[in-house]
């Protein structure tokens, strides 16, 4: 299959630029206090702790987790920890105060847009995302694997 190589690095730029606006936008709606309580650490929106204190503490949007983390779902409610992916993100996408409700959904589209980025459409320069599967002849050549999985379906790399 040919790749417009063109077309791909245009692309990276484009979610280069949402992602970056994205990220700008979602900060804004961090309450001040948290964003000064992380600022030696960095606000990364990838830190767990960070999106924890965001979500679920009373500096910030104060919310009632539903979903615990898998190691500390059965223990005591003071020891568990709340989950921040997605999966529990959208138990507050409808939450009635404005700033949360958006906060959420654009935290997902950001997720969402970063993976496509890291993943997907990558770098050229680094050699990653679908980049690192072209040919000198700008084609990607599928390979395909009958005997290497254990539930018998196909694997292709």
């Amino acid at each position: 299959m040919l790749v417009d190589r063109d077309a791909l690095n245009e692309m990276e730029q484009q979610l280069n630029e949402y992602v970056n606006a994205k990220y700008r936008e979602l900060i804004r709606l961090v309450p001040a206090a948290v964003r000064r309580r992380h600022l030696q650490k960095g606000l990364s929106l990838g830190r767990d702790a960070f999106k924890r204190d965001i979500l679920f503490s009373k500096d910030g949007f104060n919310l009632k987790p539903r979903l615990f983390t898998k190691g500390t779902k059965d223990l005591d409610k003071h020891e568990q920890v709340p989950q921040v992916g997605k999966d529990h993100l959208t138990y507050f996408v409808n939450d009635p105060r404005p700033n949360v409700a958006r906060f959420c959904s654009e935290l997902i589209a950001f997720g969402a847009a970063e993976k496509m980025l890291s993943t997907y459409v990558g770098n050229e320069e680094e050699g990653s995302g679908f980049h690192k599967y072209i040919a000198s002849d700008g084609n990607i050549y599928p390979s395909y694997m009958l005997h290497r999985t254990a539930t018998g379906r196909t694997a292709s790399a």
